[in-house]
């Protein structure tokens, strides 16, 4: 007798305990049904949800019972990945395509609510309209809207990862992004008609400054905060494209006037987000705008607006950012802020930032750009480039647009990522950081405009020169005539 043969007649059971393991195994499908909401609600994104939803039909049809109680837990969770702020777009996007256009103009779509959601310079109306936890209640929205809204958080999720990873292929490959260091001398930017300083009387734009190619260091994958300025110019893209068909399809019961819909409305999501200044944070919807126009972006959708496919090469199920740690976002005097997100916490100083009194120490985060809170504040690529276009150095740099830099998505990177880049400082900037990464931003313009930009400024200071040498503006005239009566 084989020695299978006998382990069957000793323990009779045996063949069978696989299957009755299989059959008791813990499995979603055959949990109660408060512990399997537990689960639901507490994901940490819509994109997440989705997953589960075409997953398991178990979930699925508790979803399609409670979807708006699903959404609204899963925004106020503390593992929720969305901040208030785009968690209010998405509210928007439901109300529209459930036929509740929550916009009575185009002027309150654009100034009282997309000015406020980005980090903008400039708000034209301080009035601001907001779709909280219970904007949705009052309306009675099917859940197949809501859920093609989480389908639509899966899709976005899809692209604002396959976006990253298109900009960070730009930066990271030489031949495309090639900053320089300025070795010798080191530069010494001065305000045109300035005093030079003392024993040096050659302007800027006389020297020839020397660089060296940077190496750029690998910030690793995107954080939370590059991640979110993605997501945020996708969801405002998506929102204006849903507006836009709702009006079209509804045109006469929408409220909108005809100069809304077809002489003034803008052709691009980044009109939207514009606030008149040269460089905004628009540029983050720009830059999003101008990757979606390589995938071959829909002008309209029905019934809704449709974002477009993802490249070949893109992965439909991404892995879920971590959210920043807790941020000591501002001092209270007594006290830091924590900012969660969907909470902030108030906590006594330790005893050594009591010694310290007004100065406290930022957390790693913080420093880095990498916390909640900069969020809320304008892309540092669009702060550095400003102190460089705003008439202090009257040099090529003062002319540069942020479309320039456009292809390297600066308009997403954290500082951390900007530092390893090359094109910012550590800690405090002084003027003197300032000027030495003024050349690394000029090494990324076009050589030649940067050439023809420096003959300008040249020619200009030599002529102010000559015409201070002689009263009359005439530099070499009389010269010419002399020898002429000579011959």
């Amino acid at each position: 007798m084989s020695e299978r043969n006998k382990r069957r007649k000793l323990n009779p059971d045996t063949e069978s305990s696989p299957k009755s393991d299989t059959k008791h195994s813990p499995n979603i499908e055959h949990l109660p049904e408060n512990i399997l909401i537990q689960i639901i609600t507490n994901l940490p994104g819509l994109d997440t949800l989705w997953n589960l939803l075409i997953a398991s039909p178990r979930c699925y049809r508790l979803f399609n019972n409670q979807a708006l109680t699903i959404i609204e837990q899963i925004f106020s969770s503390p593992n929720s990945i969305l901040p208030p702020k785009i968690q209010e777009i998405v509210r928007a996007v439901i109300l529209t395509r459930a036929g509740s256009l929550p916009f009575k103009s185009l002027d309150e779509l654009r100034y009282q609510f997309i000015h406020h959601k980005l980090p903008l310079r400039i708000i034209k109306n301080r009035t601001c309209i907001s779709f909280g936890s219970d904007s949705l209640t009052a309306s009675d929205i099917p859940a197949s809207i809501i859920r093609s809204v989480v389908a639509t958080a899966h899709h976005i999720s899809a692209l604002t990862n396959a976006c990253l990873s298109f900009y960070l292929k730009q930066v990271y490959d030489p031949s495309i992004f090639a900053p320089q260091h300025s070795q010798t001398p080191l530069p010494l930017y001065k305000i045109r008609g300035s005093n030079p300083p003392e024993g040096d009387k050659t302007p800027a734009w006389h020297e020839v400054f020397v660089g060296t190619p940077y190496t750029v260091v690998d910030a690793g994958p995107p954080s939370w905060v590059e991640e979110m300025r993605v997501t945020r110019a996708m969801w405002l893209i998506q929102l204006v494209g849903d507006v836009r068909s709702f009006v079209l399809s509804n045109f006469s019961t929408s409220g909108w006037s005809y100069d809304d819909i077809n002489r003034t409305f803008p052709t691009s999501t980044a009109a939207f987000a514009q606030d008149g200044t040269m460089n905004s944070s628009a540029e983050e919807v720009r830059s999003v705008l101008e990757y979606l126009e390589k995938l071959g972006i829909q002008k309209k959708g029905k019934p809704f607006y449709k974002l477009p496919k993802l490249p070949p090469d893109a992965k439909p199920v991404n892995p879920v950012t971590p959210l920043p740690d807790p941020c000591e976002a501002t001092w209270g005097g007594v006290g830091i802020w924590y900012n969660y997100g969907h909470k902030t916490i108030k906590l006594p100083p330790t005893p050594e930032a009591r010694k310290r009194a007004k100065n406290p120490q930022l957390s790693e985060a913080s420093l880095r750009g990498q916390t909640r809170a900069s969020l809320e504040s304008e892309a540092p690529a669009l702060t550095m480039l400003r102190h460089f276009t705003e008439g202090r150095y009257g040099l090529p740099i003062t002319n540069a647009r942020f479309e320039t830099y456009q292809p390297f998505g600066l308009a997403f990177w954290d500082k951390r990522r900007l530092q390893l880049l090359g094109l910012l400082g550590e800690g405090q900037q002084s003027e003197r950081d300032l000027d030495f990464y003024c050349f690394a931003w000029e090494s990324l313009m076009d050589a030649r405009w940067v050439r023809h930009i420096m003959t300008v400024l040249r020619d200009g200071v030599g002529l102010e020169n000559e015409v201070e040498g002689d009263g009359s503006g005439v530099v070499s005239g009389d010269d010419d005539d002399d020898s002429d009566e000579e011959e």
